[in-house]
């Protein structure tokens, strides 16, 4: 995973969204019983407002990746012949496990920002 360009991790992230959306009336259920929010606000907030929530977090990640150059060129003047250059490259890594930890009244609408930021900068996340 932590292999991966930017572009495959956001792209992932996308496609579990999708699904995520797909379920939406089982995750509601979900938040609904588990929260003990009613279901209509289970559906809106544990739903399709986390889900955007989820998308922004992506959004943002992956921009932020895209801003570091992928390949710079470094030279310095020498008093006597040519200058010293350098060519680098610079790839974008994870830097370490998260951890999720969901508040017990909007799980997913807390939960998908950081879930979401994590996967797509290549960093594993335990839920």
């Amino acid at each position: 995973w932590r292999r991966t360009s930017p572009d495959t991790r956001a792209g992932v992230a996308a496609e579990i969204l999708a699904r995520l959306n797909a379920a939406s009336f089982q995750m509601a259920h979900a938040v609904h019983h588990t929260t003990g929010q009613p279901f209509v606000m289970a559906f809106q907030a544990g739903g399709a407002n986390a889900q955007d929530r989820g998308l922004e977090a992506v959004a943002y990640a992956w921009v932020a990746q895209r801003q570091a150059p992928a390949a710079a060129t470094w030279a310095k003047p020498m008093r006597k012949g040519e200058p010293l250059t350098l060519e680098k490259t610079f790839t974008p890594v994870g830097r370490g496990v998260s951890l999720l930890i969901a508040c017990n009244t909007f799980p997913t609408w807390n939960g998908y920002p950081g879930l979401f930021a994590s996967l797509v900068t290549g960093n594993p996340v335990v839920v």
